[in-house]
């Protein structure tokens, strides 16, 4: 579904477009598309830690991987199970549209403790 969202964003001059009676900010999408993270990545020579979830719609899960292959740093990936892209679990279908709507459900929880501990332990190491 991300593909065909994508295809018609890409395909409109419109700054608004509807998908599935939904309205789309297509300019902002069209911007972000364009825009190339990995030409700033390749500067990075921190260490970088990489997360996101099996159920993140908006961040492909081997993008974390991608990541740590173009830093210069020293880098951890790691994906969690039924993670959105709000750092909540859901156990929503997924589907883009379904885990955009349970985005409202999602926001009343906490952020998701496996990855806060990912975070702390990941911390822990390079920081003590």
């Amino acid at each position: 579904m991300n593909d065909d969202l994508i295809q018609k964003i890409t395909n409109t001059d419109e700054p608004v477009i509807r998908y599935k009676g939904k309205k789309i900010n297509a300019k902002w999408n069209r911007e972000h598309i364009h825009y190339d993270v990995r030409e700033y990545l390749k500067d990075v020579a921190c260490p970088v830690l990489a997360i996101t979830g099996t159920k993140d719609v908006q961040v492909r899960p081997e993008h974390t991987q991608v990541i740590c292959s173009i830093v210069q740093g020293s880098c951890e990936s790691y994906l969690i199970e039924n993670m959105t892209h709000i750092l909540r679990k859901t156990d929503a279908e997924m589907e883009f549209s379904v885990i955009l709507k349970d985005y409202k459900n999602q926001v009343k929880q906490p952020i998701d403790k496996e990855l806060k501990e990912k975070m702390v332990e990941w911390l822990s190491r390079q920081f003590g």
